[in-house]
């Protein structure tokens, strides 16, 4: 791999602990478990709770933790948002491998947009052919990696023509 690439976020399969959390966010352990809430199954941080702390950050001049806050509340809300009010466990996890080891989000990002895109289409009963399939021969061309590269991703994906 060139040393100039991030390796991918892939979700591991276990969420962080609250005190791995409380290290970035700098709020105690006791107070993220008084702060937790769970909503249609899903735990998280209220977002009022880390935009409260990043504000006292920010009055206090500590720009390390309020940047570390900002990105956390990005994630949750504009990247990755599940459940409103709420920067859920998932979101924390991709936001620390993001944080701590550089790990791109960029195919989460693309997967979530294409759950969200797959969703919508089953909810309306419609479809986004371009898009969807798009995505979908990206996601695969990424994600799993092939002995024989094509040269065009399309090439030999079965619902899509062959191109030459």
């Amino acid at each position: 791999m060139p040393s100039g690439r991030k390796e991918t976020y892939l979700f591991s399969g276990f969420y962080p602990s609250l005190a791995r959390i409380s290290k970035i966010v700098k709020i105690s352990t006791q107070e993220l478990d008084r702060e937790k809430q769970v909503e249609n199954g899903v735990v998280g941080i209220p977002r009022k709770c880390l935009e409260a702390k990043a504000k006292v950050m920010a009055s206090r001049g500590e720009w390390t933790p309020f940047m570390d806050i900002l990105v956390l509340l990005i994630f949750g809300v504009v990247l990755f948002p599940n459940v409103d009010g709420l920067v859920d466990r998932a979101v924390i996890d991709a936001f620390l491998a993001f944080h701590d080891r550089k790990e791109s989000p960029v195919v989460a990002i693309l997967a979530e947009l294409y759950d969200t895109f797959d969703q919508r289409c089953e909810k309306n009963s419609a479809r986004i052919v371009c898009y969807t399939s798009a995505l979908y021969v990206w996601l695969v061309s990424h994600l799993f990696r092939q002995e024989v590269r094509h040269a065009c991703p399309l090439e030999g994906h079965r619902s899509c023509t062959r191109f030459r």
